[in-house]
């Protein structure tokens, strides 16, 4: 009888023993697809882009590294941190060579509080009338740029025409393109 307590615990190890290695094997799979997955989610950018940001009529260029397809919210995303200023849009269309952008009332310039304070802090505006021709001036700029040299880039604000307090007073319908700053600054 004592034989047979010796055989049952020696079997109950062995198999104690199977156990607890495919624990560990399922374990350490499971640590392995985690870091894989994990190595998957932070994929770095494998396409480049250039960002224009125009402050006073001198133009400077950006790299902007980006992954997936190239589209104008990551453009703006890029133009938005560069310039510390939220830059946000209900909609944007791309029709032949028209670009359509119609920016939320919260947006810069619209929004005295779009002032984010991130960013690069490396542009700096004098005026209302410098921000507001830097941030449209940008954009055209970034999106003629990687896109179509031909592109014309209609703005809104929340589907209506734009109207801003600058110097001078700068009005754009919706059924007109934004022409850069030196059509409204003569």
């Amino acid at each position: 009888m004592r034989k047979f307590k010796i055989i049952i615990l020696i079997l109950t190890m062995i198999i104690a023993l199977f156990v607890l290695v495919g624990c560990k094997n399922d374990r350490e799979e499971t640590i392995n697809t985690n870091a894989e997955m994990v190595q998957k989610t932070s994929i770095e950018p494998n396409n480049m882009a250039t960002l224009y940001i125009i402050q006073n009529t001198e133009q400077c260029e950006h790299d902007l590294g980006y992954s997936g397809e190239l589209t104008p919210t990551k453009l703006l995303d890029g133009i938005s941190e560069l310039l510390s200023y939220k830059i946000i849009t209900n909609s944007i269309e791309i029709k032949d060579t028209k670009m359509f952008i119609d920016f939320s009332k919260e947006s810069a310039p619209f929004n005295s509080n779009a002032y984010t304070g991130k960013g690069t802090e490396i542009y700096k505006f004098d005026n209302y009338t410098s921000l507001v021709f830097g941030i449209f001036d940008s954009i055209k700029a970034t999106m003629q740029n990687n896109f179509n040299s031909d592109l014309e880039i209609y703005l809104s604000v929340d589907e209506k025409p734009i109207s801003l307090d600058t110097t001078p007073k700068f009005n754009l319908t919706v059924s007109e393109p934004y022409m850069g700053s030196e059509q409204y600054l003569e």
